[in-house]
């Protein structure tokens, strides 16, 4: 009697409790911590600058948040990286922010977990079949659906719909079937169970991808994939 506990769960499990135990009907009451705002992030950069007494451009500001994908962490790094970055007081510019987020990219720890997924479940001597890109290279399924989850604008969310349009805009002649991407989709939700919580990065659910880690998107947007 009087037993109170506290679930937390990511936003589009919040169901979860629920689904599992009927009984629960009625007696939960959901507390949604939202994502930082692109204003709120933006503010960070804003009163940064403002007491070193540097002039940053707002589109500028605004592209340091979009880059931050709703982590005040990611926006503070790149904003500190700035000041770090080799030369004397160099002015801030969009390629001044693009360098920076390739530095803040290097100390991320996602290497091993982009590796396992670029290669993707064992071939057993069968070569997969490649595609030809917009960019002139080369890539096969499990490739190409990491580059495109890295492109503009970066999503936490994205649905199969604009997974598929985002390929296509990326292929160069031939396009893809959707159960081929789905496939690979389950390959990997199979292999990623059997790692560590550090490679627990998505989840496909509900013909949703589910980026449960900001800072492994960034790491995607930023690093040689």
């Amino acid at each position: 009697m009087g037993f109170k506990a506290v679930i937390i769960s990511l936003p589009y499990r919040s169901d979860d409790a629920i689904r599992l135990n009927p009984d629960l009907t009625g007696r939960i009451s959901v507390i949604e911590i939202e994502p930082w705002k692109s204003q709120e992030l933006q503010e960070i950069a804003r009163k940064g600058f403002q007491a070193l007494k540097i002039s940053v451009d707002e589109e500028l500001i605004e592209k340091m948040a979009l880059e931050s994908i709703h982590s005040p962490q990611l926006m503070q790094s790149i904003c500190l990286n700035i000041g770090l970055l080799p030369g004397d007081n160099p002015e801030i510019s969009v390629d001044v922010i693009e360098d920076s987020c390739r530095f803040t990219c290097t100390n991320l720890p996602y290497g091993d977990v982009v590796r396992v997924l670029k290669a993707g479940p064992p071939t057993r001597g069968q070569k997969r079949l490649r595609y030809n890109l917009t960019d002139k290279s080369q890539r096969d399924v499990y490739s190409l659906i990491l580059k495109v989850l890295a492109d503009n604008p970066p999503l936490v969310e994205i649905d199969m719909e604009e997974l598929l349009q985002r390929i296509l805009k990326n292929l160069d002649s031939i396009k893809i079937a959707m159960q081929k991407v789905k496939d690979a989709l389950k390959n990997w939700q199979k292999m990623l169970a059997d790692y560590g919580p550090m490679y627990q990065v998505f989840e496909w659910k509900d013909d949703v991808i589910h980026i449960q880690d900001n800072l492994f998107l960034f790491y995607l947007r930023w690093s040689s994939i």
